[in-house]
């Protein structure tokens, strides 16, 4: 048995937990919830080498610090659960890939 795969499907587990609790939390209701959920995602995923997640999670996060006044807030949230989801789903994977996730990203705030 390879316990580096096990701890490895532990931590997505454990990440796609806490990105569903964020489905039920409304950032507009509380919005220092919601970030330090993103912030606790974006700290499992580096302790486990998880660096796209991460990244991703920080990017939402700054998403979230540019709105006025929580307008569109649940649209660009649903948005990033989804992206890190997708994430989360992924096995390992390549730097290219990583970085065709983050464009990803990009191409969703420019639409």
């Amino acid at each position: 048995m390879n316990l580096d795969h096990d701890r490895y499907l532990l931590v997505r587990a454990q990440l796609a937990e806490i990105i569903d609790s964020l489905e039920y939390l409304n950032y507009a209701d509380n919005q220092l919830g919601y970030i330090l959920k993103l912030e606790h995602i974006r700290d499992i995923a580096m302790q486990y080498g998880m660096a796209p997640i991460g990244d991703i999670s920080m990017i939402f996060e700054n998403a979230l610090g540019k709105l006025n006044q929580c307008q569109n807030s649940q649209i660009i949230c649903q948005a990033y659960i989804g992206i890190l989801r997708d994430a989360v789903a992924c096995q390992r994977i390549s730097n290219e890939a990583a970085r065709a996730m983050l464009g990803s990203v990009a191409m969703r705030l420019h639409a």
